[in-house]
């Protein structure tokens, strides 16, 4: 099978991490080709970069933007085209509202009868894109992939029939993130004792991702948990006024860490130095790709009830699900530290969830499936 994935971006975020491990994934059985956008003059193609890293052929369509521009729109329009003349695909896979969209319209123009598939990332933050993505899943679309089942009662409000909607599980790569794997000892070089309960966040340091309710929640534990620490991975251009002055204000500096961004091995092993994982509010990637890999270095994780979280995380189960308030995270900051046997259970009941339903190898059957499916389908018109 020939399929071409687009991603009309070329930061590497969640969605695109998502999507070109998928490719890779893919790429395993059958013939994938990955199109991204271009880097503005200056920057670096991340995707591109992770692409080649990753073994999946590339190809950069430079007028391919993630925000919809009518002029650039047209030339990737027909750069897309010329590629599909030359390269001809039996399915196309795409990952966000703009390149669904370019495809869609080159499709119609070049009356063609490709099928088309879209994950849906549950990021229609604007009207606009809700209206684009009503119109195009309901009329443009043979399939859309979905990931929880926020997502799928989102579409259900758009119109979009329970048939066209297909829920796969979202994945992560369990062979890179397996706590047997030989990693820096992360607790040594942030400086964490032995005995530290470690609370690990990893997200960017933004104003809604209430960094509040976690330094509130932090703050009125210290005398009962007095080992407690706070790991924060992630940037921010307002890092210093959500999180590194409000931390001095509170007097907590000496417990919340802010160590930036983490990459590769030095990331992984930041996974592996933590007691537990808390997830407050999904982020662009409504999929919530950080508590899955938590979970498969044998995490246990606190989480909100929003989006796809009680769904990744059983409560008592895999972690504690908790309301967004400080009380109710002081709890479980409180519950998990007191009770290492709990942290344990909870620990290997993520990890034996991730292997057995979140791997890449999953994701990438079922997908298969689809596709075969819809092949088929296609075939009998």
């Amino acid at each position: 099978m020939k399929i071409l994935h687009i991603f009309a971006n070329y930061k590497w975020t969640g969605p695109a991490d998502a999507a070109l491990s998928l490719a890779r994934a893919l790429r395993e059985k059958h013939n994938v080709t990955f199109m991204c956008g271009g880097a503005p003059r200056g920057q670096q193609n991340q995707v591109k970069e992770k692409a080649h890293e990753f073994g999946v052929p590339v190809i950069v369509n430079n007028a391919l933007r993630k925000h919809l521009e009518p002029l650039t729109a047209l030339h990737s329009m027909r750069f897309a085209a010329h590629i599909l003349r030359h390269n001809k695909a039996d399915i196309i896979h795409t990952h966000l509202v703009n390149d669904h969209l370019i495809t869609a319209a080159m499709l119609w123009f070049t009356k063609s009868k490709l099928p088309l598939v879209r994950s849906y990332y549950e990021d229609s933050r604007t009207r606009s894109d809700r209206v684009r993505n009503k119109i195009l899943m309901r009329c443009c679309t043979n399939a859309t992939i979905v990931f929880s089942r926020s997502a799928s009662e989102e579409l259900q409000k758009l119109g979009i029939k329970d048939q066209m909607i297909h829920a796969i599980d979202p994945a992560v790569d369990v062979n890179r993130f397996n706590p047997v794997r030989n990693l820096p000892d992360m607790r040594a070089k942030l400086c964490f004792g032995v005995d530290d309960f470690v609370i690990g966040i990893v997200a960017r340091v933004q104003r809604h991702r209430e960094f509040d309710i976690v330094l509130e929640a932090t703050r009125r534990v210290t005398h009962i948990v007095p080992n407690l620490r706070v790991l924060v991975v992630g940037r921010g251009t307002h890092i210093n006024e959500v999180l590194i002055e409000p931390s001095k204000a509170m007097g907590l500096s000496d417990i919340v860490k802010s160590v930036g961004y983490l990459d590769g091995d030095s990331y992984i092993g930041a996974l592996e130095a933590m007691s537990a994982k808390l997830f407050m509010v999904p982020g662009s990637d409504g999929t919530c790709r950080a508590v899955r890999e938590a979970m498969a270095m044998g995490k246990p994780v606190i989480a909100t009830r929003r989006g796809i979280l009680p769904e990744m995380v059983n409560d008592g189960v895999e972690g504690i699900i908790i309301d967004p308030d400080p009380e109710s995270l002081a709890n479980a900051m409180v519950r998990l530290a007191g009770s290492p046997d709990l942290v344990k259970t909870l620990g290997e009941n993520s990890l034996r969830k991730a292997q057995d339903r979140f791997s890449l190898r999953c994701q990438a059957e079922n997908t298969e499936k689809l596709y075969q499916e819809i092949l088929q389908a296609s075939s009998l018109k």
